[in-house]
């Protein structure tokens, strides 16, 4: 429920101007906004048959960002995830959080088939997918919470082992 209302309010915020709304920053503890992630994305896991196991370190990690915006990046993150191991034998995800340097990071990673050099140049464009059915939102939408932040979203992947995409925020 406390999800749907946070949905209903960044939808709402967005409908209002035509871009994304000015983050309402605020200390966040960065493992509870993780909780809230996983208990939104857990049944998709367990039908998906995806192995899921995320660690926050130091365990109180706390972040400055907008509650519902943070969510929503990481919810197109980890589905994006989910959908590279959709069916795939052994399908694993885990985050990993920390921070380094003066900055907050959560790592999304999946051992899917990994992104062609092509798909990784063009991934952060709006609407440009390379899944049957993809609306091509999810990750142009994740880039843009995390720019709006003063963050990024990267990515790091291998055909052998899978994709790492990384938001990082600054602390």
């Amino acid at each position: 429920r406390r999800r749907s209302l946070g949905l209903m309010r960044f939808v709402e915020r967005y409908r209002k101007v035509a871009e994304l709304p000015e983050p309402l920053l605020q200390p966040l503890p960065l493992k509870g906004v993780l909780e809230g992630v996983e208990r939104l994305l857990a049944p998709a896991l367990v039908q998906g048959q995806v192995a899921y196991t995320s660690t926050v370190s130091p365990p109180d990690l706390i972040v400055r960002a907008d509650a519902d915006l943070l969510e929503q990046a990481l919810i197109n993150l980890r589905r994006n995830a989910a959908e590279a191991v959709r069916g795939q034998p052994g399908g694993r995800i885990e985050v990993v959080c920390g921070a380094d340097a003066g900055s907050c990071f959560i790592d999304v990673i999946d051992n899917g088939p990994g992104l062609t050099p092509e798909a990784r140049e063009q991934m952060f464009v709006p609407f440009f997918t390379t899944k049957a059915g993809g609306s091509g939102v999810g990750l142009s939408l994740a880039r843009r919470i995390a720019l709006r932040h003063g963050g990024q979203v990267t990515v790091r992947s291998d055909p052998a082992r899978g994709s790492v995409f990384r938001l990082s925020l600054p602390v």
